[in-house]
């Protein structure tokens, strides 16, 4: 017979949890920050936890205070943005039995880091939360089949790890009477293997991102080949904008990580999207639907990319974009 709880009870060991209480690492200034917060005081009150927030990149003590006010108990706060490597030691030593984060960039980096260092498991891109309170167990709903349904994850091992989409929950109540503890945190910046040496006067320009730039034109996997992508980057240069691409592009080399438009990459709101021989799935569709206005450029006039866009053009995207490059000369 197990007497390891009566022994507990008796002093004999030490009772409770090792691990404990919800966490979250938010990256200041991000959308869904406070939706998370309030979603995670709900999911606290089931199982008498405590709500606490790292929020990294950021020092901003009027933040922490709506933080505290949609439901956190504790607030940290660190004005670097650490790597997997200085957040891990910052949450080992605090044990958190559950740990979310809000998607982004910097948390699809640094989450699948920790996970995997922790052994444990990591659900992305969620759109709900709920609790299993028998279990114990964080329930997440998250997307599959290009969105057309759900699926719901129950999580277990140490910390339960999710993201969840900025979108997942709305703006929740704030309610000024509720008070809570902000601390600032000293956590590494995240370390970069490349240096800046000389004057001030040598720094380049911040170049513009897909995130930042007014106009995007992406590539996908009907444009094949090297002259196809030079004239998109003629393109982009011709209207003061950035190249972007969709996950087959990525897949094929096309482009990096950080020029990805899709629900794993990134949401983007320019003023202009043009979208060139992208058949147009539901993930690429949930970066780009933001765009105010949208263009589709591709051979296929059945492509589903017509369908979230605000004009389409059928045709060749090599001949189409030379006669628009010839219209803007």
């Amino acid at each position: 017979m197990d007497l390891s709880y009566l022994e507990a009870m008796m002093g004999g060991e030490e009772a409770g949890p090792e691990y404990e209480h919800i966490w979250l690492a938010l990256e200041a200034g991000k959308e869904g920050n406070l939706g998370l917060a309030g979603k995670a005081r709900t999911l606290a009150d089931g199982l008498g936890a405590y709500v606490k927030a790292l929020v990294v990149g950021g020092a901003d003590e009027d933040f922490a205070q709506e933080l505290i006010q949609v439901g956190a108990d504790e607030v940290y706060l660190s004005a670097n943005k650490p790597d997997a490597s200085g957040l891990a030691e910052f949450f080992e030593e605090r044990k958190p039995e559950m740990l979310i984060f809000v998607d982004s960039s910097w948390s699809m980096e640094v989450a699948p880091r920790l996970a995997f260092r922790w052994d444990t498991a990591l659900v992305p891109h969620g759109e709900d939360l709920g609790i299993d309170e028998g279990e114990r167990a964080l329930l997440v709903t998250a997307p599959v089949y290009d969105r057309l349904a759900s699926q719901v994850y129950a999580c277990s091992g140490h910390p339960q790890m999710a993201t969840v989409s900025p979108k997942a929950f709305g703006e929740p109540f704030l309610d000024e009477t509720r008070e809570g503890t902000v601390e600032h945190v000293e956590l590494p910046a995240d370390s970069s293997p490349v240096r800046e040496i000389g004057p001030a006067a040598l720094r380049p320009k911040q170049r513009l991102t897909v995130e930042t730039a007014k106009v995007v034109v992406s590539g996908g996997r009907g444009v094949s080949d090297d002259e196809g992508w030079e004239l998109l980057q003629k393109l982009a240069d011709a209207l003061g904008g950035v190249v972007g691409g969709s996950r087959g592009a990525l897949d094929d080399g096309r482009i990096t990580k950080d020029q990805l438009v899709d629900i794993t990459g990134h949401r983007i709101e320019p003023d202009l999207y043009i979208a060139c021989g992208i058949s147009g799935t539901m993930h690429h569709y949930a970066g780009m639907e933001k765009a105010k206005m949208a263009v589709a450029i591709n051979h296929n006039p059945k492509a589903p990319i017509f369908k979230h866009t605000d004009f389409g053009i059928v045709g060749d995207v090599k001949e189409v974009v030379s006669a628009i490059l010839e219209a803007l000369a």
